[in-house]
């Protein structure tokens, strides 16, 4: 027997070179010639080797180019049954004098490997390969890998899955239906599994670069927008468009009246005035992302947001109006804060607007 690389014999050898030019049968092939009475066995070969083998009066018997052939282990041999009529091989099976062998189906010894290969022969339930079948696996890989290719970027993950388990399970179902219909066996582990892996490395890229693409838009408009709003622009970046349109917006200002007396509190200290600005801007920024607005900018002491971009925003115009009525209530609380710590309270005027204006990214 000449086991695979990982030591199962799956293929059994019907002829041996021995130097140049001897060429001796193996077992199975001799038990038909003697059967028969036959002087000798025919091989077909060809530049890449063997390609089938012929004793006379039994069926042709396709092979490896090594002339091997692929062992049908799923026959029953039979024991201790009347042997008249019948092809007899005789081998050891004491422990210790047996030499078992790995097979698909387990530990065998030698003499059932032959056995069942010679069942194989008799039958004609001989695995073929076909010359092709090496450019059939790698043309499959390629298909199966360019499908991918164009597919899994282009389309979401619930389209991405199904084609990718329907075009997985339909080439195994073709090697499996081959196999058992006409014994012809293609190697699809190769391609399946490399198609597996560019699957996984195709989906990996995709989320890599989604995910990439909405901490890009968190950063750029996460301390302008509510969360709410930046998850809309992560969902669909699509909203984001690079060049202008024409769009109705809310657009909302709101500065402090009255500033320089109250800087001029902060003349030794004008990390304290950086400080009140801050206790200023914040409740108010927070109660206008509340509202669904966007913080475009801060000028000093002065707050300007806007409505409906880069997200629509149903009802702008209220919005916008609700959330100068909450500043002013936010206001209201701050400076009862600054009146208990002795500071001057801080008055504001906020004007609102809506009208068309060219908006982009």
């Amino acid at each position: 027997t000449v086991p695979e690389i990982d030591g199962v014999v799956r293929r059994m050898p019907l002829f041996v070179r021995v130097g140049e030019k001897t060429i001796y049968p193996s077992l199975p092939m001799e038990v038909l010639r003697v059967l028969v009475g036959s002087k000798s066995a025919q091989i077909k070969s060809t530049p890449a080797g063997i390609s089938k083998v012929r004793v006379r009066g039994f069926p042709i018997v396709h092979t490896d180019p090594h002339a091997r052939i692929w062992i049908d282990y799923s026959t029953e041999i039979q024991r201790n049954v009347d042997v008249n009529g019948k092809i007899v091989l005789v081998g050891l099976t004491a422990e210790g004098l047996a030499q078992p062998v790995a097979t698909p189906f387990g530990p065998q010894d030698i003499h059932e490997v032959n056995a069942k290969t010679l069942h194989t022969i008799l039958t004609g339930t001989s695995i073929k390969r076909l010359d092709i079948s090496n450019l059939i696996e790698l043309a499959s890989f390629f298909l199966f890998g360019l499908i991918l290719i164009l597919v899994v970027p282009r389309v979401g993950v619930i389209w991405t899955i199904p084609t990718f388990l329907l075009i997985f399970s339909g080439a195994a179902y073709a090697g499996v239906y081959a196999f058992n219909h006409y014994r012809l066996l293609f190697d699809l582990s190769y391609p399946l599994g490399a198609g597996l892996f560019v699957y996984l490395h195709l989906m990996f890229n995709k989320f890599a670069r989604e995910f990439a693409a909405k901490m890009l838009i968190k950063k750029q408009f996460g301390t302008y927008l509510s969360p709410a709003m930046v998850m809309i622009l992560q969902k669909n970046p699509a909203l984001l468009k690079l060049g202008g349109e024409t769009k109705k917006l809310s657009i909302l200002f709101a500065d402090i009246r009255g500033f320089t007396p109250i800087s001029e509190q902060y003349k030794t200290d004008p990390q304290g005035l950086t400080s009140l600005i801050n206790r200023f801007l914040t409740p108010m920024t927070d109660y206008i992302m509340s509202k669904d607005g966007t913080i475009d900018k801060y000028m000093g002491d002065c707050i300007m947001a806007f409505w409906n971009a880069p997200v629509n925003v149903k009802g702008h115009e209220m919005k916008a109006v609700e959330s100068a009525l909450g500043m002013v209530n936010r206001l209201k609380e701050l400076n009862d804060e600054l009146e208990s710590e002795g500071l001057m309270p801080i008055k504001i005027g906020i004007g609102i607007n809506t009208g068309e204006v060219v908006v982009g990214n």
